[in-house]
């Protein structure tokens, strides 16, 4: 195995592999351009080394589907803050904090929320 490989099984190189990877990047790219080594060398040095071979097999794919379900868990539990998180970006039209529609959504929420705890302001 070359040693431009070797240096990259430091905790901080097994860290910027995995980011890489999490950003879409291909195993071609991180070990071409990044890395500067062939696909061939790294794939050799992934099989010997567990850590590296853990690392490269991040993708953008499974590392987004990893936080949409723990999200979706701390949503489903009852985690206001994960709650909004979650409809924010999965019903921005509706919820998202840029919409005007949303806007006005959430007032008449609230003033609808404020009529049924004061009935003495209903009209």
């Amino acid at each position: 195995m070359q040693n431009k490989v070797k240096n990259w099984l430091c905790d901080e190189g097994l860290a910027l592999i995995m980011a890489w990877r999490r950003d879409g990047k291909t195993k071609k790219e991180v070990a071409d351009k990044l890395i500067g080594v062939s696909l061939a060398t790294l794939e050799k040095a992934s099989k010997a080394h567990e850590d590296l071979r853990m690392a490269l097999a991040t993708s953008k794919e499974g590392a987004d589907a990893l936080i949409e379900n723990v999200v979706f868990d701390k949503a489903s539990a009852g985690d206001l803050k994960a709650s909004e998180f979650w409809l924010k970006h999965r019903a921005p039209e509706k919820w998202g904090k840029h919409n005007e529609k949303s806007k006005s959504s959430q007032e008449n929420y609230i003033n609808l929320a404020d009529m049924i705890n004061n009935p003495s302001k209903r009209e």
